[in-house]
């Protein structure tokens, strides 16, 4: 075999390997007996030691090197590495028999497992877990101060203990429903800047807990549900249910329609009226890759009279942002 060099190319060769499993039941049906097995990255090999140190934007493989399909990461396997992004394999699924039920027409599960710890302590800040992950381990992205922003696939099912507990997450993104069920285990987004969520419709299961010490509005997280609660979603003082509702504009997560842009659509130039009325409770600003016409986003405009282009003033209170995230 012929191993690459380059520092700045993540390949199968810097992975360990191996067995772990997990426990994934319905709600209604709750185990803490493992269940499935699955092949999964373990930690770093003695190449993959050597390019941590230079490289932290970490690749995770879709195959071993001997093509076996990669189906996860295991507990601890890259715990308080310095990451400061990560990409997973997109799309692992497997054929769904049908064990457990689905108001979905599910041909195909998620078959990517994320085990316990397995990202503490690194510098993400932001996330986007693709298509084929269906579980997240207790504390996995924990303590990853930076992290800002965490986008969730269709295929999710469980969201384990304190998963994303003490992060600095001020949005969160659900898609309108997910594959089977979701559950959202204690703490799993404790300790955040957490104002409002848009929650998929079908949310099954939701500890008292979930959403402990965030922002929220009056100390409470507000959870816009597009649908009816589940028969496991408890009510709480630090989270407040709001069924058959859409979060409002203002509450939702940066998007492409609270920004301005100049006549190609190519540079940003400022905030929308939308996006002056999000910096008031989120300023964490996370920019579009693309503008409305779906070019992507090469520039940012200039500032006038001495202030930033996503500075807004109203009244006697100037709002500007307290992270800005390209």
């Amino acid at each position: 075999k012929v191993y690459l060099t380059d520092d700045s190319v993540w390949t199968a060769e810097d992975f360990t390997y191996g067995e772990e499993s997990f426990a994934l039941y319905p709600a209604d049906d709750y185990s803490s007996v493992p269940n499935i097995t699955a092949w999964v990255v373990t930690g770093l090999s003695e190449t993959g030691e050597a390019k941590i140190g230079t490289n932290k934007e970490l690749v995770i493989p879709a195959e071993d090197p001997d093509g076996r399909k990669v189906q996860g990461v295991g507990a601890f396997a890259f715990y308080r590495q310095g990451i400061t992004s990560l990409t997973l394999p997109e799309g692992v699924t497997t054929d769904w028999d049908e064990a457990w039920e689905t108001d979905e027409a599910v041909t195909e599960r998620g078959d990517f497992f994320i085990g316990a710890s397995a990202f503490l302590g690194n510098e993400l800040t932001t996330l986007e877990l693709p298509e084929g992950v269906i579980y997240i381990g207790g504390n996995a992205f924990s303590l990853n101060k930076n992290l800002l922003m965490v986008k969730f696939p269709e295929t999710v099912m469980q969201i384990s203990n304190q998963a994303f507990a003490r992060c600095g997450i001020v949005s969160l993104v659900f898609p309108e429903n997910t594959d089977f069920p979701l559950q959202i285990d204690a703490m799993a987004f404790g300790a955040n800047d957490i104002v409002a969520v848009q929650i998929p419709g079908d949310l099954e299961k939701l500890y008292e807990n979930a959403f402990v010490n965030n922002t929220g509005i009056d100390g409470a997280v507000a959870l816009y549900l597009g649908g009816e609660k589940g028969g496991f979603v408890a009510t709480s003082t630090s989270h407040k249910v709001i069924t058959d509702e859409k979060i409002p504009a203002e509450l939702a997560p940066w998007g492409v329609d609270d920004f301005t842009y100049d006549g190609e659509g190519t540079t940003i130039t400022g905030l929308s009226a939308q996006g002056q009325a999000k910096i008031k409770n989120n300023a964490a600003l996370i920019l579009p890759e693309k503008g409305p016409s779906g070019q992507p986003i090469t520039a940012l405009g200039n500032g006038k009279f001495g202030a930033g282009i996503f500075t807004y003033e109203e009244g006697d209170k100037n709002y500007a942002p307290s992270a800005l995230i390209l």
